[in-house]
Order: structure tokens, then C-alpha cells, then sequence
């Protein structure tokens, strides 16, 4: 009895949908493409060099840990990763696009750093439909703890997530 008044919504609603209006539709949703991702391999490039509190320059290898990496949405974008000195210091460093900045390190003795810095850029999918994500970084910030240690943070991000 149901689908007996199926008719008259198909009557009704398939003479709106003419073809040109589906042909406008289909131009505007492609009118701007998407950026394009880099291919490659996930990974970060670049360094970051920290003063103060802790020293070194500090680098991502691909054995080291790509945790979270991704772009939500407009203007979002988050990062975590672990760097290297290659001298046996590590950092754990969370990046926003936003421009927050988190560093945990062992020599830090418990403490986290914390601030603001510049804000960098994310872009997210593909023409080719796949979920990579890519991320610029400027790192330039100052840095502090909760127990008063401060360090200045600087250098620069190029990171490919997958």
C-alpha cells in the first residue's frame, strides 16, 4: 500500500532534476581542486635546534615514532612524533597547526615545555582520494615548565603522514 503513492514522489521530484542543473552542480563542486599531497613515504624533514633548558638539534628517522598526524579540518592540524640529537637524547614533541607546542624529554627530568609559536599549514586528501596528510611547520617559539625551565625553540617541518 506504501509504494502505491511511490509514483506520484517520482512524477514529482525526476522532472527537478533536469540534466543541466546536475552538470552546474558537478562543475561547481570541481571547480577548485583539492591541493595536491606529495607522494612518497610518510616521514618528517627538517630539524628543530632547542636552547635553554635542554640542547640540541633534533631530527625525525624513520625507525623514531610518527604517532598522530592529521588535519580534522579548515585550519586544524595535529602532530606528534619523536626526534633525535643522534647522541642519545630523544624528544617527544606535539605540534598543532595553530601554532601550541609540547616537548617532553628525560633530561627534563618530568617536566613537559610548553608555549605558542608560529603557525604553520596542513592539507589534508587528494585528487587521487587517499587520506595522506601533509604539514609546514615553522617552529619558532619559546618554551616553558611548569617548575620554570624555559628553552627557545627554532627550525622548521616538512611532514608527509600517511
Amino acid at each position: 500500500m506504501r509504494w502505491r503513492h511511490a509514483w506520484w514522489v517520482a512524477l514529482f521530484v525526476l522532472p527537478n532534476c533536469s540534466r543541466g542543473k546536475i552538470e552546474r552542480a558537478s562543475e561547481a563542486t570541481s571547480a577548485a581542486p583539492a591541493p595536491e599531497i606529495p607522494s612518497g613515504p610518510r616521514g618528517a624533514n627538517g630539524s628543530i635546534a632547542i636552547t635553554g633548558a635542554l640542547e640540541g638539534t633534533f631530527t625525525w628517522k624513520p625507525e623514531l615514532a610518527l604517532d598522530q598526524c592529521a588535519c580534522p579540518g579548515e585550519g586544524g592540524g595535529v602532530l606528534q612524533l619523536t626526534m633525535s640529537d643522534g647522541d642519545e637524547t630523544f624528544i617527544a614533541m606535539r605540534a598543532t597547526v595553530a601554532g601550541d607546542l609540547r616537548i617532553l624529554c628525560v633530561k627534563l627530568g618530568g617536566d613537559a615545555l610548553f608555549g605558542k609559536g608560529t603557525p604553520g599549514s596542513c592539507r589534508a586528501g587528494s585528487p587521487r582520494g587517499d587520506d595522506r596528510a601533509a604539514f609546514d611547520l615553522p617552529i619558532d617559539a619559546s618554551v616553558k615548565g611548569t617548575t620554570g625551565k624555559t628553552a627557545t625553540v627554532k627550525g622548521y617541518l616538512n611532514v608527509l603522514c600517511p
